[in-house]
């Protein structure tokens, strides 16, 4: 009847090994060297310790059973003696206090907390009970006390 049909097999062009061979090889060393760059890079955010935040406390952190310390930032700052001027920065562990449980073991005695410049590394005095910021090089002793007021103005609180 009718001539028997010949099947036909398509062979693509194949690559010889020793070239295929050191193609993978190149492309998964590259593959891993990616993934170990990816694991292995420095992790860099906003409230990393190289990046430290400074600012005011927004609005939002204050709560009616204490402070938001997420909202916070890092350094917060400090008005001077003439009260115009940002004399520097404090760290938030300061103001917070045992709302941070990592950090009140390492505050210094009496609550006296460094005051940072504008570079957040530089040492330009510190905040004193009942004396608020004292420049290096000034006797705390020099500086008068500020009356402490607790609760609004109008409460008649000593």
């Amino acid at each position: 009847m009718s001539e028997p049909l010949h099947r036909t097999l398509r062979v693509g062009h194949r690559v010889p090994a020793f070239i295929a061979a050191p193609v993978v090889v190149i492309a998964l060393g590259f593959l891993i060297f990616l993934t170990a760059v990816a694991v292995l890079a420095p992790r860099t955010s906003a409230a990393a310790p190289e990046h430290p935040t400074k600012g005011r406390i927004p609005e939002a952190a204050f709560l009616a059973n204490g402070m938001d310390a997420d909202l916070v930032p890092d350094f917060v700052p400090v008005w001077g003696r003439d009260g115009t001027t940002v004399a520097g920065y404090i760290p938030k562990a300061y103001i917070l206090g045992p709302t941070l449980p990592t950090v009140t073991s390492s505050r210094p005695e009496g609550d006296i907390a460094p005051v940072y410049a504008d570079d957040l590394t530089t040492l330009v005095g510190h905040m004193y009970p009942d004396r608020g910021f004292v420049p290096l090089g000034v006797d705390p002793n020099s500086i008068p006390t500020i009356p402490v007021q607790q609760g609004p103005p109008s409460s008649g609180a000593p």
